[in-house]
């Protein structure tokens, strides 16, 4: 099961149905319906306690702003969990993935001078990009679209008219017509 408030993307997994089913109170559930879930993926139960907080699903600052786990939105570090680690609680007028985005956006002033856009293939990133003469924004933190190459090892990343290519994970990137940088995802 998944927790809305902890993951800007709910899913409802297979784990989530057969419980559905289990407790009787639903006689036909479609199991065909159940998703994928990243969050947690290949890390094992240990990755649940206590002392281990060091995982990108976990942040490490009460209240820091950063990306969420899968880049999808921004959000600030809250201990919502038994765990006693830290989450990213997303804003919901930050959703990346929300092709709404430039009007709902904390940056929804400053998309045009950011470079930012929104959609289903859109990504949250530490950067300080804007316009070239533009005043820095508030929020260190933009929506870029993004593309993965198909071998997996670049990731293409539009700011407004322009494109960037990130060749490893924690690059800093700087875009023609833009002051400032972005930093590219810790994995792409």
């Amino acid at each position: 099961m998944t927790a809305g408030v902890l993951i800007s993307n709910p899913t409802i997994s297979h784990l989530t149905l057969a419980l559905l089913e289990e407790t009787g109170w639903y006689k036909t559930v479609h199991h065909t319906y159940g998703q994928f879930i990243n969050w947690g993926r290949n890390k094992g139960c240990s990755m649940l306690s206590p002392s281990n907080c060091s995982s990108n699903e976990y942040c490490t600052r009460e209240s820091e702003k950063v990306c969420d786990y899968d880049q999808t939105s921004l959000g600030y570090c809250k201990n919502e969990s038994l765990t006693n680690c830290l989450f990213v609680k997303f804003y919901t007028n930050y959703m990346c993935s929300d092709p709404n985005f430039a009007t709902k956006s904390l940056n929804s002033l400053v998309v045009g001078v950011t470079g930012e856009a929104g959609g289903q293939f859109s990504r949250c990133f530490s950067s300080s990009l804007v316009l070239q003469g533009e005043a820095q924004t508030k929020y260190q933190f933009r929506c870029y679209s993004t593309i993965c190459s198909i071998s997996g090892k670049t990731l293409t990343v539009k700011v407004g008219n322009r494109y960037a290519l990130c060749l490893f994970p924690g690059q800093n990137i700087t875009v023609a017509g833009y002051s400032g940088y972005l930093i590219c995802p810790d994995s792409f």
